[in-house]
């Protein structure tokens, strides 16, 4: 509840101006605390789902690292298989 010291110089009508005005402020300092809250509540989502990016993010570079690994064991093995296949070269033989 506001309440206000009246000069006697006031006119009613520029006390209720007076009012009216500290009601329009109060109403917009209620919705900027709304508005801040919400930003806030915005503020803490964005932390939640970069934390997840980043855990992705993380994941994704091990599978990377375990793919190029396999990748890498895998070429060796089929050299390796090819090289021991292979008939014995005999001159004028071509292998496609």
């Amino acid at each position: 509840m506001l309440t206000f010291v009246v000069n006697p110089c006031f006119s009613l009508q520029n006390v209720l101006k007076m009012w009216r005005t500290s009601q329009l402020g109060l109403k917009v300092d209620l919705q900027t605390s709304k508005v801040n809250r919400l930003k806030l509540k915005v503020n803490q989502e964005s932390a939640k789902v970069n934390r997840d990016v980043s855990k992705v993010d993380r994941l994704v570079l091990k599978v990377n690292r375990a793919t190029q690994s396999w990748g890498r064991t895998h070429l060796a093995e089929i050299r390796e298989t090819n090289t021991k296949n292979r008939a014995p070269t005999k001159p004028g033989t071509r292998y496609l």
